[in-house]
């Protein structure tokens, strides 16, 4: 399944899941978190240990036992993190870290666990530095990411870092994005660590298990289990290993761009039964050998994508992982599906969202967030089908007007990293008519003509320079676009958003929903007369002449012949006779209605102070 940081201005820090089959959902809850070790943890993190000074007897258990806190803000995380443990910390709600890129550190003997899908601890970073027994659970973590800086030299902020012979420690069930530098690294002798069901996407560096070529003394250490994760949307170290042993079992790895998993100075790496998915670059590879670290590594019953092109390196006999700890590995044919409804903190009950590469009639998406039921019983998808852009939790708004699922606009997807300043998403679609609608709200700029943005659906132009907070009538507010009779095209319904003017698009909430051939509406009857031409038609661009009664902003809007409107601009003009200029080269062929109206530098609109003396192409 497919399953994205802009410039920004001076001062304005901006942002930076299918139906299974009854026996996968029983199979699927049954893995996810089945309750020695703490209940469901598999891997390096569920065992004793061997290594001096790492034996932990009866594996991870984090801070069962222990008091349990509930902690919404800060200053109650910092309080409790402090505590001497063991301690169960309970996350309720987002909390964002002041200053941005702060660090918490995490004491021995500690859960850290976030109630629900919405919480965690986000623009700063988790440290755990010569601490043991600690579980991190059901978290959206990370966000620290500074502009213009993916490879992490500003200031080295990971999602969460675990190091200095840290040992004991399972990640499990996170949401893990956008950091400054990696987003989960294990290093110097940290031991014993399993990371499981997390969602690790939008960034450059996943993670290094170990340092650097010179950390000779992490041999013996850096133990790691990786299993159930989803990788998407990444550009490498899935992980980089060094001098460790890593087992990455029924992982799933989308659009990566330059490797998934590559295992260098003497490190062993089983690699068993993943997934590598779209356009999953370079799915494992060896490093350089050396004579003294030659990296070992193996792999079985993976499965690839056609266009998971690369290395897929293999040398020697690495550890056999069932000789440390029990585990049944999934179909890897299954991966797709489990890891849309089952990482991240959401991932515990299956989700009717469609199955990915399957035609389906109706697609509900979440853009950059979660898995959302609505006030009417629809469920919407975590973020899913989309290429390119960047997602965001926009854990600031709190509330968004002219809606009763104000949740649904909290998240968004907006112009890519690292790629060019667009994203699109493709709905598999079986033939027949859709409506589209596509879900907007301006959150970050106060003032019209600070983002203007441009939506193409297979390939014809539905908004043309399109401003949010103009549409909408202010900030804050929702602002639905819906069209009409969409049929598909190549097997699929194509949303594109490209850039216009100024700043970035992006996109709140898609629905594409069959719908029943429905009549073309007479467009919106326009004061005066309208002026009706057909596109293409001689000259890219029409030509507006008309008296303005005072001075004030032209508004010229266009219609199609569907009633929807196509584009609109504002001219600031003085009193008098004014000409303006629509370019129309990138309209759809078809009928347009044309009108111009006045408005006022306040806001109001005077429909009757205009007088259009000619329209002209």
């Amino acid at each position: 399944m497919i399953f994205g940081e802009v410039s920004m201005p001076a001062g304005h820090f901006r942002k930076v899941r299918i139906f299974y089959l009854i026996v996968l959902c029983l199979l699927f809850l049954s893995n996810a978190r089945g309750y020695g070790a703490a209940p469901g943890c598999i891997g390096f993190a569920s065992i004793d240990g061997t290594a001096s000074g790492q034996v932990l007897t009866g594996g991870t258990v984090g801070g069962t036992g222990g008091t349990t806190v509930t902690v919404s803000t800060q200053s109650a995380l910092e309080s409790a993190l402090k505590q001497s443990g063991p301690i169960v910390i309970q996350v309720q709600g987002m909390i964002s870290l002041v200053p941005y890129g702060k660090s918490e550190g995490v004491s021995s003997n500690t859960t850290l666990v976030g109630i629900g899908c919405g919480s965690g601890i986000v623009n700063g970073r988790l440290i755990l530095d010569g601490v043991s027994n600690v579980i991190i659970q059901d978290l959206t973590l990370g966000q620290t990411y500074v502009p213009g800086d993916p490879d992490g030299n500003c200031c080295n902020w990971d999602g969460i870092t675990i190091w200095h012979s840290t040992h004991h420690v399972w990640v499990d069930h996170c949401d893990i994005s956008h950091t400054e530098d990696g987003l989960c690294d294990i290093s110097d002798q940290a031991n014993y660590i399993t990371v499981s069901w997390c969602h690790f996407h939008d960034h450059n560096k996943m993670a290094v298990v170990g340092s650097d070529d010179s950390h000779t003394s992490d041999i013996g250490y850096l133990y790691v289990t990786y299993h159930h994760n989803w990788f998407d949307h990444l550009t490498a170290n899935m992980p980089h290993l060094r001098f460790g042993w890593v087992h990455a079992f029924n992982n799933y790895y989308t659009n990566v761009s330059q490797y998934c998993l590559w295992d260098t100075m003497a490190g062993q790496m089983v690699v068993e039964s993943n997934n590598f998915g779209v356009s999953a670059i370079n799915p494992y590879m060896i490093g350089t050998p050396t004579p003294t670290y030659q990296p070992q590594m193996s792999a079985s019953n993976n499965v690839f994508d056609p266009t998971a092109t690369g290395f897929t390196d293999t040398f020697g006999t690495p550890f056999n992982p069932s000789t440390y700890y029990s585990y049944t590995p999934d179909s890897p044919a299954l991966l797709p599906a489990m890891a849309a409804t089952g990482t991240g903190p959401c991932g515990y009950v299956p989700t009717p969202t469609p199955i990915p590469g399957v035609s389906t009639t109706v697609w509900r998406v979440h853009a950059g967030g979660g898995a959302y039921t609505d006030s009417s019983g629809n469920v919407w998808a975590a973020d899913t089908q989309f290429s390119g852009g960047y997602s965001y939790p926009n854990t600031i708004v709190s509330s968004v007007a002219g809606t009763s699922d104000p949740a649904l606009y909290q998240t968004e997807r907006y112009a890519d990293l690292y790629a060019s300043n667009s994203f699109s998403y493709a709905f598999p679609v079986p033939s027949g008519n859709y409506q589209v609608t596509l879900k907007f709200v301006e959150t970050d700029f106060a003032g019209t003509g600070q983002r203007i943005f441009n939506v193409a659906v297979n390939g014809n132009q539905v908004l043309s320079n399109f401003d949010i907070d103009a549409d909408a009538g202010g900030g804050g507010k929702a602002d639905d676009k819906v069209f009409n009779n969409v049929s598909p095209s190549g097997g699929q319904i194509l949303v594109q958003f490209n850039p216009g003017s100024a700043d970035s698009p992006k996109v709140n909430a898609l629905q594409i929903i069959p719908q029943t051939l429905v009549p073309t509406p007479t467009p919106p009857a326009p004061v005066g007369k309208p002026y009706v031409y057909s596109n293409p038609a001689t000259g890219p661009t029409v030509h507006f002449v008309y008296n303005m009664a005072s001075s004030g902003t032209a508004l010229i809007r266009v219609w199609n012949a569907s009633g929807q409107l196509a584009a609109s601009i504002r001219d600031t003009k003085s009193s008098g006779q004014q000409e303006s200029d629509l370019n129309i080269q990138s309209f759809a062929p078809g009928h347009y209605f044309y009108q111009v109206d006045l408005q006022y530098d306040a806001g109001g609109e005077d429909k009757f102070a205009a007088e259009v003396l000619a329209v002209e192409k």
